[in-house]
């Protein structure tokens, strides 16, 4: 009787899984850029944590962080603020 090695069954069964994941979260718009920079280790760590945990990617993630950070930037922008020269 052969002796299965679990090692190597769970190991391709968990990236079959994650491949799945990926594929299944992938943002896959036609239109898409690399763009590339450089951020703190432990920041990375947590991303890649956050992405596992929620079951999506890390470009999932940035793009959805992006969005967010821009839209609230374009709401301050237009908002104005008591400082603001209103030219009187």
């Amino acid at each position: 009787m052969v002796k299965p090695n679990y090692e190597i069954e769970s190991t391709d069964s968990f990236i079959a899984g994650a491949e799945e994941r990926a594929n299944r979260n992938a943002v896959k718009p036609d239109n898409l850029v690399q763009i590339g920079n450089r951020v703190p280790k432990e920041l990375r760590r947590q991303l890649k944590q956050a992405a596992l945990e929620n079951d999506t990617t890390i470009n999932a993630i940035l793009i959805d962080a992006l969005e967010a950070w821009l839209a609230d930037n374009d709401t301050k922008r237009l908002r104005g603020s008591a400082l603001d020269d209103d030219g009187l």
